[in-house]
């Protein structure tokens, strides 16, 4: 299909495209024509091909492909090939405009602006269900403008999942269960403080280092996204995990502004279509990846603990501070992010 299309587009130019994805108009009538300009966007993201990003990555750039008859490639740069490795200068390089398209987690884009870290407040979702809904509508839209300071374009909001912790001690399921545990926390001031105020002593390393100090007993767990904890053979180290909706990490989609702004309309709609699209196939497939790593935990005799609606509500009172200092510093964007019915 790509040969023929290649083809087709070495011979014919400018392409055509049958406009309206299906809303052809009056029964009868001809289909209106568009015609798109032959260019090629960069897609810059952190993980591997076959990672979430890279789920996320190649639908997009196989959907604009498609919805374009071929007129936009879009080509992938996993491992920030495009900036020797570094995630930040990535996040700047869509920015800039040197870099047409960037997919980046959370954590690396609270690093730029610590409003985008919000989603990681202590229990702010109830489920990946919930926090895909509004992160689809206001709550969205609301870190959309944050972007959009910087001159980007949001595209739509993945997921990278629940940080769960595990340990090698007991199940844990009250703050009590974490004082003074060992724990390897990420590098984010947010989850950090929500450790602190849950009692756990936290410790911060680099993630190659982990699996060691995990396995000798030098640290008691450790919390991360199911996914990378299993690609880290963690479940081989430590006894249990705390299936929880504890720690909340989304995948930011995102087009620099001013290369958006100068696509036609048409295009524009296309763009943010297969945006969505791309996000939402994105969260299917990391749920059905996370299933999968569970049912192999099973396996490996880990112990999981979920939560009750008390036990939850417990933890998300102990770490009622994060959301007082996060209202404080932005009353605005929590207003929106942060429902009313939510606060203690």
């Amino acid at each position: 299909m790509r040969t023929f299309l290649s083809l087709l587009l070495a011979l014919v130019l400018p392409l055509t495209l049958l406009s309206g994805c299906g809303n052809h108009g009056d029964s009868g009538s001809d289909p209106e024509i568009i015609e798109f300009e032959a260019q090629t966007w960069t897609l810059s993201f952190s993980g591997a091909e076959r990672s979430g990003e890279g789920s996320a990555a190649r639908y997009f750039a196989d959907a604009i492909y498609e919805a374009t008859n071929g007129a936009v490639t879009v080509t992938l740069h996993p491992f920030d090939g495009l900036t020797d490795g570094d995630p930040q200068a990535g996040f700047r390089g869509v920015a800039d405009g040197s870099i047409s398209l960037g997919l980046y987690s959370s954590l690396t884009c609270e690093q730029q602006d610590s409003r985008l870290g919000a989603v990681s407040l202590p229990f702010l979702f109830s489920s990946s269900e919930d926090a895909a809904a509004r992160l689809d509508d206001d709550a969205g839209d609301a870190l959309g403008e944050v972007l959009a300071e910087y001159g980007l374009h949001s595209l739509g909001i993945g997921e990278s999942g629940f940080r769960c912790p595990t340990n090698s001690l007991s199940p844990i399921t009250s703050p009590a269960d974490l004082r003074g545990r060992k724990l390897r926390v990420t590098d984010s001031p947010l989850i950090q403080e929500a450790y602190r105020l849950w009692g756990a002593d936290c410790i911060t390393a680099n993630w190659p280092l982990v699996f060691t100090a995990l396995r000798t007993g030098t640290y008691d767990g450790q919390e991360e996204f199911l996914v990378t904890a299993d690609a880290a053979s963690v479940q081989s180290v430590q006894k249990y995990l705390t299936r929880w909706t504890g720690i909340y990490g989304c995948l930011y989609f995102f087009m620099n502004e001013e290369l958006y702004s100068s696509l036609s309309p048409a295009l524009q709609s296309i763009v943010d279509r297969c945006g969505r699209d791309a996000a939402a196939y994105q969260r299917q497939q990391h749920l059905q990846g996370e299933a999968d790593i569970l049912s192999q935990w099973a396996k490996a005799k880990v112990t999981v603990t979920e939560l009750t609606a008390e036990e939850t509500a417990a933890f998300r009172q102990a770490a009622q501070p994060c959301y007082d200092r996060f209202a404080r510093d932005y009353p605005e964007l929590s207003a929106r992010l942060v429902p009313e019915t939510e606060t203690p």
